[in-house]
């Protein structure tokens, strides 16, 4: 199983939601790794990064939930699982 190192923070986030995501394999103090299957809990995750990635209203006290969304993209970005539309909503800041 092949898994990619994504910032717990906006991992964190989506459970606290009750938001069902890839569940860890194994923590560093920063970071999770999570398995790189395409599948729903995967699709949530993109789908939730790309919303706090492009959401501007939020206020001050998110703006490090949104750049952890924006880690996390760009982790899954280089593990190539983001599909090509996905990829192309993201472009601003993945390059």
């Amino acid at each position: 199983m092949e898994l990619v190192r994504i910032p717990q923070r906006f991992s964190i986030d989506c459970h606290e939601c009750d938001c069902e995501t890839p569940e860890p394999i194994k923590a560093t103090k920063q970071h999770f790794w999570i398995p790189t299957e395409r599948n729903e809990l995967m699709d949530e995750l993109i789908s939730r990064a790309i919303y706090y990635t492009e959401t501007d209203t939020f206020n001050a006290s998110v703006i490090p939930l949104c750049l952890s969304a924006r880690a996390t993209l760009k982790a899954l970005h280089k593990a190539n699982i983001l599909n090509s539309n996905e990829v192309k909503r993201c472009q601003f800041f993945l390059n």
